[in-house]
C-alpha cells in the first residue's frame, strides 16, 4: 500500500508536459518587382494624387507625398515652390483661382520605371478644367515628377507643373519686365551625396550647353507647345537659339540604390541682350555606368495676372 502512494504522489507532483512549439511565422512574401506591374501601379499612384488635388483633400494629398523635408514640388506662378511634405500648402498652391470648382484630367500620362525598381518618373499633359460661378475654362498644363518605391509604395519625391506660352509672347513679355523671377530653389550639396551626386551634378550643368548626356529615350519639354522633343538631345542653349545659360544654384537628389538622380534649378537665360528667368527639372538615370538625361522640363513662370487673363481672355 505504501508504494501505491509514492507512486501515486510522484505522478502527482511532475511537471505538466511542454505545449507544442510554435510554428515559425512565414516569412513575408518579397514584393513583386514585375516592370509592367511597377508601372501600373506608378500610373495609379499619379492618378491618385490628381484626385486629391481636386477634391483639395490634404489627407489624401499627403499619403501620396515623400516623408521627406527635400521634396521639391514646382507649379505655374513664380511663387509657386513647396519645400518639404507640406500638403497643404500644396493644394493652395494647385488651387490658381480663388473660390473656383476644380478637375484635373489626365489626357497623355506616360510612366517609366527605373531598371531597379526603386524610382520612375513621369510625364502628362493634364486639362485643369475650373469654374467660377457660371463660368467654365480649361487650362492645357504639363506635368512631370519623380517618384521612389518606399514601403512597397510610389511617393512622390519632385513635381514640376507648368504653363505652355507662346515662344514670342516668352521674349516680349521678358522685354517688357513683365516676368517675375521665380522662388529661388535651394541649392543641395552634391558632395554630401558621394561620387553619384556628384557626377549627376555635372551631368546637369554640361547639358546647358551640350546635349551629349541625353538618352536615346529622353524626353524634352520646352517652355512653349507644340515642340516636345523625344530621342534626340538638345541642350537648354540651343533650345532658345544659342543663349547663354546659367543657373543660380543647382538642387540634385538621388534614389536609395543610387542609379536614378533627379534636380531642378533656376536658369538665367540671356538672349539677344533679353534675360528669361526659366525653371528647370531632370531626371537622370544610371545607364553603363553613366549619367544619362531622360527628362528635361523647361518652364518659364507665369503671373497670376496674365495667367487669368490666358483662362478668361480678360
Amino acid at each position: 500500500m505504501r508504494r501505491l502512494v509514492l507512486v501515486l504522489a510522484s505522478a502527482a507532483c511532475a511537471a505538466p508536459p511542454k505545449p507544442p512549439a510554435a510554428a515559425k511565422p512565414e516569412p513575408a512574401a518579397p514584393e513583386i518587382i514585375d516592370p509592367r506591374t511597377l508601372g501600373e501601379e506608378l500610373q495609379l499612384a499619379v492618378l491618385e494624387a490628381y484626385r486629391a488635388v481636386a477634391a483639395d483633400y490634404a489627407d489624401a494629398y499627403q499619403d501620396t507625398l515623400a516623408k521627406d523635408a527635400r521634396v521639391l514640388l514646382l507649379d505655374v506662378r513664380p511663387e509657386d515652390l513647396v519645400i518639404g511634405a507640406d500638403a497643404a500648402r500644396a493644394l493652395q498652391v494647385r488651387h490658381y483661382f480663388a473660390e473656383s470648382r476644380v478637375e484635373v484630367v489626365s489626357q497623355e500620362l506616360e510612366a517609366h520605371v527605373a531598371a531597379d525598381g526603386g524610382a520612375g518618373w513621369v510625364h502628362d499633359h493634364l486639362s485643369y478644367r475650373v469654374g467660377i460661378e457660371q463660368r467654365r475654362a480649361v487650362l492645357p498644363l504639363r506635368s512631370t515628377a519623380v517618384y521612389a518605391r518606399r514601403e512597397a509604395r510610389w511617393l512622390k519625391v519632385q513635381e514640376h507643373v507648368s504653363y505652355a506660352q507662346a515662344r514670342d509672347d516668352i521674349l516680349a513679355a521678358a522685354r517688357a519686365g513683365k516676368i517675375d523671377k521665380p522662388a529661388p530653389i535651394p541649392a543641395s550639396s552634391p558632395e554630401k551625396g558621394g561620387k553619384e551626386a556628384e557626377d549627376a551634378a555635372a551631368t546637369v550643368r554640361g547639358s546647358l550647353s551640350a546635349a551629349s548626356a541625353f538618352a536615346t529615350d529622353a524626353l524634352i519639354e520646352p517652355p512653349w507647345s507644340g515642340d516636345d522633343r523625344r530621342g534626340a538631345g538638345a541642350s537648354v542653349a540651343a533650345i532658345f537659339g544659342g543663349a547663354t545659360v546659367k543657373d543660380e544654384g543647382l538642387f540634385v537628389d538621388l534614389s536609395a540604390s543610387k542609379t536614378v538622380a533627379w534636380a531642378a534649378a533656376n536658369l538665367s537665360v540671356a538672349q539677344g541682350g533679353v534675360a528669361v528667368p526659366v525653371r528647370a527639372t531632370w531626371v537622370l538615370e544610371l545607364r553603363g555606368g553613366m549619367w544619362q538625361i531622360v527628362q528635361l522640363h523647361l518652364s518659364v513662370p507665369i503671373a497670376q495676372a496674365r495667367l487669368e487673363s490666358a483662362v478668361y481672355g480678360e
